[in-house]
């Protein structure tokens, strides 16, 4: 490339700031089989209009975040394999635990207006407990967890400084007997 058409591009795209993110190595854009598109900047997060960090910037901070990037969607699903069993056997143990619980006891149809249904003959139609059971255990279970397990949120502060507390806990804890005891305050 010769030295004018250089010094015109750097004129062009860092002094006058056009748009130059379709030719930047640290943009990216991704598509779906569906259709749709997203796209953005390693750099700058969204694309800009503007984009005026000069190349060696921009490469020192580009290839970090690319790394970043790259190294979490290659770990993204790490462990799906072992908590995917894991959940299997705990809605299998479940739907067990389910089905002898309920064979025990007669369950009945109902309309959404609370009368049981009856077939043709006038008898109540009985409910398949074992049917029952495969269809509405993930249900059962996801409900119980909302209310066993509540979701409480954190904030980075926050979940840092219980990685903090429990790790002083954890070195502190083979020198912990060598201490002197601490009166407790009342």
């Amino acid at each position: 490339m010769k030295i004018i058409e250089k010094v015109k591009r750097f004129w062009k795209w860092y002094i006058k700031g056009e748009y130059h993110c379709d030719k930047c190595p640290y943009s990216w854009e991704e598509r779906s089989y569906e259709g749709d598109c997203d796209c953005g900047c390693y750099v700058k997060g969204d694309i800009q209009d503007t984009c005026r960090l000069l190349p060696p910037f921009r490469s020192i901070i580009g290839n970090i975040r690319k790394r970043q990037v790259e190294y979490h969607l290659e770990h993204e699903y790490d462990g799906y394999a072992e908590f995917h069993e894991e959940y299997e056997r705990v809605n299998q143990g479940l739907k067990q635990i389910l089905i002898k619980w309920l064979d025990e006891y007669i369950i009945y149809h109902k309309s959404t207006g609370g009368d049981i249904l009856k077939d043709i003959d006038g008898n109540p139609i009985e409910v398949n407990v074992e049917r029952l059971v495969e269809n509405n255990a993930w249900h059962i279970r996801s409900d119980y967890e909302e209310i066993a397990h509540p979701y409480k949120y954190k904030s980075l502060r926050e979940e840092w400084l219980d990685v903090l507390k429990r790790t002083w806990r954890y070195a502190i804890l083979p020198i912990l007997p060598f201490l002197p005891e601490r009166k407790k305050r009342k």
